[in-house]
């Protein structure tokens, strides 16, 4: 069985989230390398400056790598604001 683990990257000055997240990568990634599990596989949302990219790379960790795009994000977000079954429509099909 192969596990994704979604894992978006988080900026100092957020604090607490930003502490937590990285604190539960940490200890997944020792965890992953000490029993030497090889199913993980990490999904990255917006690693701009490429932190977690590198770690995985050091420890040899499969990922694929997503960025949102700056310009969709609003117009996306104005549509389902305008058309709300629209995106009922979508989270019903997930």
């Amino acid at each position: 069985m192969k596990i994704g683990i979604f894992i978006s990257a988080r900026e100092p000055k957020d604090g607490g989230g930003h502490t937590i997240t990285y604190d539960i990568l940490n200890s997944l990634l020792t965890k992953i390398c000490k029993n030497k599990i090889d199913n993980f596989h990490f999904i990255l949302i917006n690693d701009k400056n490429n932190y977690i990219k590198n770690k995985l790379i050091l420890k040899k960790i499969k990922f694929s790598e997503f960025n949102e795009n700056n310009l969709f994000l609003p117009i996306k977000n104005i549509f389902f604001n305008i058309f709300p079954f629209v995106l009922s429509f979508i989270r019903f099909f997930n």
